[in-house]
């Protein structure tokens, strides 16, 4: 994304000084808020074995984007506004670093967030290819490609093509946007279908439909923090002479939201998940989080369910962010028993 929307007026705007103060306050919270979440969520993977599933790893690496938002992005831009638009010394450095840092680490959040859609879309329409599909390697060369696109497109920005903005701008958004909402609205007309047939489900018709309401939720977030700054970019970026007759404020707005993204986005993908939530109340306990008795119930109550768990097409279950499917394969002849018939489990995150 180049960030032609605060590029010139920097250069000569003198912001009020109570927007400032506003400004300055909003971002160092979400400085510290981002931190604090991230650290948390890296901390509960790297501590607790339960989470270090292959779909946990797209969460991963979206909160290292988030958090080196927080530490590389963010406390420049912060700087900029209290010395209100004059950058320290050495400023005109520290201004490619803050554009490059920010292609960089706003481009890979994005994309990981749309890595976390398609892993959730396989898991929900095809829950047996996803296992096959989704091996460790795969989610780790896919993860560093992410990153090799957000590096590649940061260079661009140091280059004399007068396309590249609408190149940027279109990779880093407009194309993961449609990739998420695709994928989203696939699994919201599974979510919605699986409501219908369980009108008289009772708990398993409440989940679901919490389930769909989560995808609304996650989608509408994603757009409201991030739509505002890519179009009026994309405006100015088009139509340059219209640089110097943009409201600063505008610009602050757009550009704090997309920050706020990366401050919610542990919220919105691990705290509400069952297992995060306990990992890392564990941790703020001082203790070593332990999902392993959790686990061996879980399974010993599947394990007393397995004859009558979904139908020969498989069910799958929304609890929270988390999402549990269990696809029970048909009986065929030569296995020992009926009773015996195999149940693959694979859990994914919502």
């Amino acid at each position: 994304m180049n960030h032609s929307c605060v590029e010139k007026p920097m250069e000569s705007w003198k912001p009020e000084v109570h927007q400032v103060i506003i400004t300055s306050f909003l971002i160092g919270t979400f400085i510290v808020l981002t931190l604090v979440g991230n650290m948390l969520v890296i901390a509960a993977f790297c501590l607790c074995k339960e989470l270090r599933t292959i779909t946990n790893y797209f969460l991963i690496s979206l909160s290292v984007a988030d958090l080196l938002t927080a530490l590389l992005s963010m406390p420049i831009f912060m700087v900029s506004r209290i010395s209100r638009g004059n950058w320290f010394p050495g400023g005109a450095v520290f201004y490619d670093v803050w554009r490059s840092m920010d292609v960089i680490c706003g481009t890979a959040s994005i994309w990981n967030l749309c890595l976390i859609s398609l892993d959730r879309y396989l898991a929900v329409t095809s829950p047996l290819k996803h296992l096959v599909i989704l091996t460790t390697g795969r989610a780790k060369a896919v993860i560093v490609l992410v990153w090799a696109i957000s590096l590649g497109l940061s260079g661009l920005l140091h280059m004399t093509w007068s396309h590249k903005s609408i190149l940027i701008i279109a990779v880093s958004f407009f194309l993961p946007l449609i990739i998420i909402i695709f994928s989203y609205a696939k699994i919201y007309q599974v979510t919605t279908r699986s409501c219908d047939l369980r009108r008289n489900g009772g708990t398993q018709l409440k989940r679901d439909v919490r389930s769909a309401k989560q995808m609304v939720l996650v989608i509408s977030v994603f757009i409201l923090c991030w739509v505002g700054f890519f179009v009026l970019t994309l405006i100015l970026s088009t139509n340059k002479s219209m640089r110097s007759s943009v409201n600063p404020e505008v610009i602050d707005v757009v550009k704090s939201l997309t920050y706020l993204n990366s401050c919610i986005n542990p919220l919105l993908y691990t705290v509400v998940s069952r297992k995060f939530k306990k990992a890392i109340t564990d941790i703020l306990h001082g203790q070593r989080p332990n999902l392993a008795c959790k686990r061996h119930s879980t399974l010993k109550r599947l394990a007393g369910k397995r004859t009558n768990i979904g139908s020969a097409f498989g069910s799958f279950e929304f609890s929270g962010k988390s999402t549990s499917f269990r696809h029970q394969i048909p009986f065929q002849r030569g296995s020992p028993s009926p009773q015996m018939a195999r149940i693959v489990v694979r859990e994914t995150t919502v």
